[in-house]
């Protein structure tokens, strides 16, 4: 198994060990696919870290030992993109808030990761880069239209065209990266934000990052129109009322997380 999944405090920790680069290999994303499944339906699970092993790469993309086969079969690299992009977008979908721990260097497919979670923590020494258009291709993970809606389109035409390579605090600049830690204290760092979110109410929580997910895909009019949505649902939720109640008795509230 080169993924491990563990859970406590209403957090889930995912961790990616597939040496010697944590490539993402046909069943590594076989089993990405099911890990993101089984989140999707836990609501026992409120946050989500994606971490991973080793100080290679954070991940590396495609498995470069599988790329004979498929370029000897013309369907296969369509069909292995096809299956990483509907993957990709169920994970940016995912109905809990995702943090990526970052402490190796993301790079290609690793970057392209990260840009579908939606905070990233990252060590002082990792570096982000997407260097593909250098080897005569282009980003194929999602990372030409992510990272321009993350980072703007100039910062990110400058990184794709030129393969800029930028460290964590030029990244966090930038807006790629939310915090910066030392390296040793990336996992914690992210996992502590996680329970931090994991104790908020969760029909709140889940509210509002659909209300910002699909909104950033939609012309104002429309985006506030489910941001209208959102909130009506939020509003309904057991917790929005206990909140009030609490806040009125100015006492800590008990969510129930309904």
């Amino acid at each position: 198994m080169a993924l491990s999944v563990s859970v406590a405090d209403a957090v889930a920790v995912v961790e990616f060990d597939n040496p010697p680069a944590n490539a993402l290999s046909g069943p590594v994303i076989a089993e990405l696919s099911d890990t993101v499944d089984r989140l999707t339906a836990d609501a026992g699970v409120r946050a989500v870290v994606f971490t991973s092993a080793g100080h290679r790469a954070y991940l590396s993309g495609a498995d470069i030992t599988e790329f004979p086969a498929m370029l000897a079969d013309p369907d296969a690299v369509t069909r292995r993109t096809s299956i990483v992009a509907e993957l990709f977008d169920r994970i940016a979908r995912l109905p809990q808030p995702t943090i990526a721990a970052v402490r190796a260097p993301a790079l290609g497919g690793g970057l392209e990761f990260i840009l579908l979670c939606d905070l990233v923590v990252s060590g002082s020494g990792a570096r982000f880069a997407l260097p593909e258009v250098g080897l005569g291709v282009i980003p194929g993970g999602g990372g030409t239209q992510r990272l321009p809606r993350r980072v703007g389109q100039g910062r990110a035409l400058e990184m794709i065209l030129l393969g800029t390579s930028l460290t964590a605090g030029e990244a966090q600049q930038i807006g790629l990266v939310s915090r910066v830690v030392a390296d040793e204290d990336v996992n914690e760092t992210a996992v502590s934000l996680a329970r931090d979110i994991a104790l908020r109410p969760r029909v709140a929580v889940q509210a509002a990052k659909r209300a910002v997910v699909i909104g950033a895909g939609l012309p104002l009019p429309e985006a506030l129109a489910v941001e209208s949505r959102e909130f009506l649902t939020a509003s309904a939720s057991a917790d929005s009322g206990e909140g009030v109640r609490a806040f009125l008795d100015r006492r800590r509230p008990q969510f129930i997380h309904m």
